[in-house]
């Protein structure tokens, strides 16, 4: 349509209420301190505690965040509030809690590791591998033997910055004591860097 020869411009449909922002946080109370996930949205509003387990992650379409709770269970929840247990580690094994999800948001990638026994202490290398779950199947998809060098507790250690995929859902890539590539269709592990 026009009005005195100038086209009307058209409605711009508007856009839906942004997703609140996701953090670490710790949580007192009575007892020690804990970390959390906590949430605020970017208008300042804030959520509080989502959920009592550190580094919940975003789905790319921000209607669902996942987590790993203290008993190495990974668990959807929806921003309605609904939560969906995905999968529960197998025995003698621990997810660490930053999942990262694939771009098409269909997959999840998290470290799994050995648990540590009295003998061997916190700090001794364990195998770990990256395991890639079908999030739709709620079945482990691929898993990757990651190397010695990928130790139990990185030096450099931080939240989900750790894990990411290609754009295209191709490659992960780890940086923890080591920098190494996964081609998810091959399984090979590429080192970038050795520190």
């Amino acid at each position: 349509a026009s009005a005195c020869g100038r086209e009307q411009i058209p409605d711009v449909p508007q856009t839906p209420p942004s997703r609140p922002i996701l953090y670490m946080d710790l949580e007192k109370g009575k007892e020690l301190a804990g970390p959390v996930t906590a949430a605020v949205y970017p208008s300042g509003e804030y959520l509080g505690t989502v959920v009592r387990a550190p580094s919940a992650t975003w789905s790319p379409d921000g209607s669902t965040f996942a987590y790993v709770t203290e008993d190495s269970t990974l668990k959807l929840k929806e921003l309605r509030g609904e939560t969906f247990t995905i999968l529960v580690a197998a025995a003698g094994e621990r997810f660490y809690p930053w999942p990262m999800w694939s771009p098409d948001g269909l997959s999840i990638a998290f470290i799994v590791t050995a648990e540590s026994s009295r003998e061997t202490g916190p700090f001794t290398s364990l195998p770990n591998s990256l395991v890639v779950i079908n999030v739709v199947e709620k079945k482990i998809r691929s898993r990757y033997a990651l190397s010695k060098e990928t130790i139990h507790l990185p030096n450099y250690f931080s939240g989900p910055d750790k894990l990411r995929w290609s754009p295209d859902g191709s490659k992960i890539l780890i940086s923890w004591e080591n920098a190494v590539v996964i081609d998810t269709g091959t399984g090979t592990v590429q080192t970038i860097s050795p520190t």
